[in-house]
């Protein structure tokens, strides 16, 4: 059964061009796991700081694989600093 999770950030001041740069580095690596169907990153268009986070993969055992990645762990650890709140949330992919 298809998994996805979302996460929604706030990104401190000054930090948003540094969380973007490493975010799409992440996303150009986990787009070529097996198993990973979507990524999404998305930015608000009122408020810069805004991002969600959108990924789908073709099961559950794909999804934590993706969370033992060598590059999931660096963006995560390089990440952290820049973020102010962050909020996630888990979905079963209905079709």
């Amino acid at each position: 059964m298809k998994r996805s999770f979302q996460v929604s950030f706030k990104i401190k001041e000054g930090k948003v061009e540094d969380f973007i740069k490493a975010s799409l580095e992440n996303k150009s690596n986990s787009t070529k796991e097996k198993g990973n169907l979507r990524f999404d990153l998305l930015q608000d268009l009122k408020d810069e700081h805004s991002f969600v986070l959108y990924e789908l993969y073709d099961n559950e055992d794909s999804m934590k694989a993706h969370m033992q990645t060598n590059h999931f762990k660096k963006w995560f650890e390089s990440t952290r600093e820049f973020i102010e709140e962050q909020s996630m949330k888990y979905w079963k992919y209905l079709e």
